[in-house]
């Protein structure tokens, strides 16, 4: 279980031992009013999708903390979430491992023989990601 308060220790500008209380653990519900209110509703909720914080700042009382999903979808990345920026996402189906494997075992394959030989095994990728990705000495 996580402490609710944690005692800072530190030395303050004229050597003298000092310590301050910090709090680890908040009820965003006191924030929204506040700016920071979308901000720690993004922190706090890494599993619901910017439509969906969009739509809750939304319903909040007060306009000054809506947020549309396009400006949380530019942040998010500060509360933890990694974004891919566009394309495809890297091994989306997992089975690149198989698909270098098979890469390696038969260089000698044009691109569009390798291209049907991972697609009959059940690996699909363009002709792009294997020009991109032989396998060479």
């Amino acid at each position: 279980m996580i402490q609710e308060t944690e005692t800072l220790e530190f030395r303050d500008g004229a050597g003298r031992a000092a310590s301050r209380v910090v709090n680890q653990i908040i009820d965003i519900r006191k924030f929204t009013h506040y700016a920071v209110y979308p901000w720690l509703l993004m922190a706090a909720n890494p599993h619901l999708s910017a439509p969906d914080l969009s739509t809750i700042t939304a319903d909040q009382d007060h306009g000054e903390v809506f947020r549309p999903a396009r400006w949380l979808n530019k942040r998010r990345w500060m509360c933890g979430e990694t974004r891919h920026m566009g394309g495809t996402r890297p091994n989306a189906d997992g089975r690149d491992s198989k698909a270098f494997q098979m890469l390696a075992d038969n260089r000698g394959l044009s691109l569009r023989d390798t291209v049907r030989l991972l697609k009959k095994n059940g690996v699909s990728r363009s002709r792009e990601w294997v020009r991109l990705n032989r396998v060479r000495n």
